[in-house]
């Protein structure tokens, strides 16, 4: 939870984010330069981090979607998002939200 919350407090979330300059690898510019970006930044930077101190971890990417009680709805582009996971011995892959709220 600590790499989570670093990220969440300390980089901002922005949808106008720069992106890298050529020859800088994305999460070292996140991370180093930058300081903003996407849930895709975020969680990405959260899993570099967790495998760095020796924590199995994954990026998941799929949708977000508000519950509904309709027996279907339309998922957008808008709703694409990335998550990370963690792997526990004897439980699996729990999931975790850099990504400020």
């Amino acid at each position: 939870r600590g790499i989570e919350k670093y990220l969440q407090v300390k980089f901002a979330y922005n949808l106008d984010f720069e992106t890298p300059p050529e020859l800088w690898e994305p999460n070292d510019w996140f991370l180093f330069e930058s300081k903003e970006g996407i849930c895709g930044n975020f969680n990405s930077a959260f899993v570099i981090l967790a495998r760095a101190a020796g924590i199995p971890a994954r990026l998941a990417t799929g949708y977000y979607l508000p519950p509904s009680n309709e027996e279907s709805q339309p998922v957008y582009s808008y709703q694409a998002h990335a998550w990370a996971e963690i792997g526990f011995e004897d439980i699996g892959w729990i999931a975790f939200e850099a990504t400020p709220a």
